[in-house]
């Protein structure tokens, strides 16, 4: 036998039905009918497959001649004689069809409106319908009432899952005396049979009478929207519309709270079914449970990063909460909280601030200054404060929230290390980073000591010291806390967890700040990968790993492909959150980098300005990110020699980081050291000294002698000592700068290769041939390794090697080197990029040495 409730077209002559309670499969007959030209003869047939009894064929003959008689009626009238065979007959049946017509009962004379607005419900379907559902409601209350709730479903794609906890919790209150009484009906369906038990009973019940069926899908069942339709019109009518909803609505709130930490996967198929509450009015009870599931979903739709649908959302939450609570009701605020947070995430920073500061002010008066809820707000707005650049007063706030943390609720609270972290990081971006540190391992040793060390709350907290210590320069123990941060959350969340891969991300950005690019691209691919399974290709956290992975292709020299995953970034920020949000500015940054490195200089350029544009827009003048794109301008001008330009975008860049950030702050003293490079490059050595000797300064204080910018700094001064003439400075400094690259980043990292040939240059021009070739080899050979053979920085080596043969008058070495780079940057940069050319200069000056004037003018030519 076998046993289905689909709803299939007039024209399928192979449908075998059985009724609830058969036991056989369904038999055969012959009716002999006056033909009609209405679809009768489909109708008869499907008729004939699946009644058992048809005793009585002039009686199925009286009923299909209803003229609405419809598939789906005809499935409900079958089914139910086959379950009370021989009681009803077709005969009796039909007698009951048309008493129940013509009733005062009538589901359609009850009706307030639902039924009659949909033309597709026909008298036939109402009937029928009716007549099985009060059999069910006879035979299985429970049945019944689970079918009530399912009517609020989504009724294509229901999971059981919900209807079975629905069912464990209804057990629950039976147990509970003060629901005794108005659940006794239920007992007889689930005496000594338990909840489980009870519902698999119910369903089989409501597919046996074709009111639901299962789909191909393990765990899924669905409701025709005919059925869902009359069902919802019987509740309205009976006047329990009210209860199933707030039912319903309770059942998700349930299933959201228990499903959003636990199970990503539930809790996107909770979405669907709540929908059609988006714009619906709700009241009382209802809207307090609407509310409390907003929220939840609200938390999806961020994590999904469908920030619009979010914000929407929350806003009508908000909105129900001041119709129904207040505007200054906690749980209001809290509701403006939440929307505050969203507005954050989408860079609305200036509503996003007008919101918390309301929510703030709200529960200092509502609750008090002291009070938790007062003090989460505070952490809140300090956040939005730092996104802003405005550090002293987000320090302040979150200064009074830890310090109010302690006093309400201990130093080891979570809510407390809470604080912690979030003054630490503010502190961080002040380049303030001993008081960073200390907190960072204050709140890391609270989360062990109080959750445990494999909790993700104590692992996040080691990846935010690893992130900490990384930008200090301490590489080998913030890599050994990132792979602890990472192993610990594959190991609690698994190796898909959105939080393990954040871990992996961070592993990756840190490996590729050690020259490790391999083992960086490797995890930046994997990263990728499980965004786009996880959250989808267009998710902004997928979108920011595509731009991670091109900054380590860039890097590699794999310009092409970086490009295109910048291109593809841009395009999808561009789609998910507008033209002005600061995470697409952010991308044309990205990519205007890659451009600048290709040699497509007016594009970048555009693209910089565009970006700079929008950050002064959205986020002010003055604000790091809009300096940081300043700065970023000014780089590209300078490639293109229009060093006026580039000196005053980086004269503005510097004064607006001492004047937010400070004279000390490390983008300060990097903003220093780019406006000492362009004065170099015009020539103004002596400016360009005491701005290096300021920044080298500033970094030796800040974050030592051995950290990375202090020795590129180093390094900077060096050259500039150099083009003086003042080659024992000069060399004693580039001496130390690849000592200490050496020590921190090993014999072979980029950075110490680029402190190989820089210090083969300023012995070149001392006249120390011998020594400067033996390093430039050793530069090549190691870029050669490191990062191949057609790498801009490798050619660039090739070409510094052939210098120092030219000067020592191995003028066929030098030449055929030198073909060798322009050979490799023509390839890899393109016929006009200005390294392209300066290389064709290079092999025209090598070819007149050697006599060879013809070939060396034309190459002159080419490169002018």
């Amino acid at each position: 036998m076998e046993k289905t409730s689909e709803f299939h077209d007039l024209a399928d002559d192979h449908i075998v039905i059985a009724g609830p309670h058969s036991l056989g499969g369904a038999m055969d007959f012959n009716f002999s009918y006056p033909p009609r030209q209405d679809g009768s003869a489909s109708k008869r047939k499907l008729l004939c497959n699946r009644l058992q009894d048809t005793s009585s064929d002039e009686g199925a003959y009286h009923l299909l001649r209803a003229p609405d008689y419809i598939p789906l009626s005809i499935t409900q009238a079958t089914t139910y004689i086959n379950g009370h065979t021989p009681r009803t007959t077709i005969s009796s049946y039909q007698d009951e069809f048309y008493d129940s017509s013509s009733s005062k009962e009538n589901l359609l004379k009850l009706d307030r409106g639902d039924l009659r607005r949909d033309e597709s419900v026909l008298n036939s379907i109402v009937t029928s319908w009716q007549i099985t559902f009060e059999s069910v409601r006879r035979e299985r209350r429970s049945a019944a009432d689970l079918l009530s709730l399912m009517s609020f479903f989504n009724p294509q794609k229901i999971p059981e899952f919900v209807l079975r906890n629905y069912t464990r919790s209804l057990k629950g209150r039976i147990r509970n005396v003060r629901h005794l009484f108005s659940t006794l009906h239920h007992l007889k369906d689930r005496r000594g049979s338990g909840a489980q038990k009870g519902f698999d009973g119910d369903i089989e019940v409501l597919q046996a009478y074709s009111l639901i069926s299962a789909t191909a899908e393990k765990g899924v069942l669905k409701m025709h929207p005919l059925v869902q339709l009359c069902t919802r019109a019987w509740l309205s009518s009976s006047r329990k519309v009210g209860n199933w909803e707030l039912t319903f609505l309770a059942s998700m709130a349930r299933e959201f709270r228990s499903s959003s930490l636990e199970n990503w996967a539930e809790c996107k198929q909770l979405v669907p079914h709540v929908e059609s509450f988006y714009y619906g009015e709700l009241a009382g009870k209802s809207l307090k449970k609407w509310n409390q599931v907003i929220v939840d979903i609200v938390w999806l739709l961020r994590k999904q990063g469908k920030y619009n649908e979010a914000e929407k959302l929350s806003r009508r939450a908000l909105e129900g909460r001041e119709k129904e609570l207040g505007v200054q009701h906690p749980h209001t605020l809290t509701s403006v909280n939440n929307l505050a947070g969203i507005l954050q995430e989408q860079g609305k920073y200036d509503e996003a601030e007008k919101l918390s500061r309301r929510a703030l002010d709200g529960m200092e008066k509502e609750l008090g200054v002291q009070h938790p809820h007062t003090l989460m707000t505070v952490n809140n707005l300090a956040s939005i404060l730092q996104d802003q650049g405005k550090y002293d007063e987000a320090e302040k706030l979150s200064r009074r929230a830890l310090k109010g943390g302690e006093k309400e609720l201990g130093v080891q609270h979570p809510c407390t290390l809470k604080s912690v972290s979030g003054l630490a990081l503010v502190l961080w971006c002040q380049g303030k980073y001993d008081e960073a540190e200390k907190l960072n391992r204050r709140a890391l040793e609270g989360y062990a000591k109080g959750l445990g060390v494999q909790n993700p709350s104590t692992l996040t907290s080691l990846g935010n010291l690893a992130l900490l210590l990384q930008d200090q320069g301490k590489y080998d123990e913030a890599e050994r806390l990132n792979r602890r941060t990472l192993e610990g959350y594959e190991k609690e969340l698994g190796v898909q967890h959105l939080l393990t891969l954040t871990s992996v991300g961070n592993l990756a950005s840190l490996l590729e700040g050690q020259g490790k690019y391999d083992e960086a691209e490797k995890l930046n691919r994997r990263v990728l990968e499980g965004y786009e399974k996880e959250l989808g290709v267009h998710h902004p956290h997928t979108l920011t790993s595509v731009n991670r992975l091109a900054i380590v292709l860039r890097d590699q020299g794999k310009y092409e492909e970086a490009e295109k995953l910048n291109r593809r970034a841009l395009e999808g920020y561009e789609k998910e959150r507008g033209v002005q949000d600061p995470c697409t500015l952010a991308s044309m940054g990205n990519l205007a980098l890659v451009l600048q490195d290709r040699g497509k200089y007016d594009e970048a350029n555009k693209l910089n300005r565009r970006a700079l544009e929008g950050y002064e827009k959205e986020l002010g003048v003055h604000h790091p990110h809009t300096l940081t794109s300043v700065g970023n301008l000014a780089l590209i001008l300078q490639s293109q020699g229009k060093y006026d330009d580039a000196e005053k975008l980086n004269r503005r860049a510097l004064e607006g980081y001492e004047k937010e950030l400070g004279v000390h702050h490390p983008r300060t003293l990097t903003s220093v050291g780019n406006l000492a490079s362009v004065l170099r490059d015009q020539g103004r050595y002596d400016e360009a000294k005491k701005l290096n000797r300021r920044a080298l300064e500033g970094y030796e204080k800040e974050l030592g002698v051995h950290h990375l910018s202090t020795l590129t700094s180093v390094g900077n001064l060096a050259l500039i000592l150099q083009s003086q003439g003042k080659y024992d400075e000069a060399e004693r400094l580039s001496r130390r700068a690849l000592e200490g690259y050496e020590k921190r980043l090993g014999v072979h990292h980029p950075c110490t290769l680029t402190g190989v040939g820089n210090l083969a240059l300023i012995l070149q021009g001392q006249g120390k041939y011998d020594d400067a070739e033996k390093l430039n080899r050793r530069a090549l050979e190691g870029y050669e390794k490191e990062l191949g053979v057609h790498h801009p920085r490798t050619l660039t080596s090739v070409g510094n090697l052939a210098n120092i043969l030219r000067d020592q008058g191995k003028y066929d070495d030098a030449e055929k080197l030198n073909r060798r780079a322009l050979e490799g940057y023509e390839k890899e940069l393109g016929v006009h990029h200005p390294r392209t050319l300066t290389s064709v200069g290079n092999l025209a000056n090598i070819l007149r040495y050697q006599g060879k004037y013809d070939e060396a003018e034309k190459l002159h030519r080419r490169a002018l």
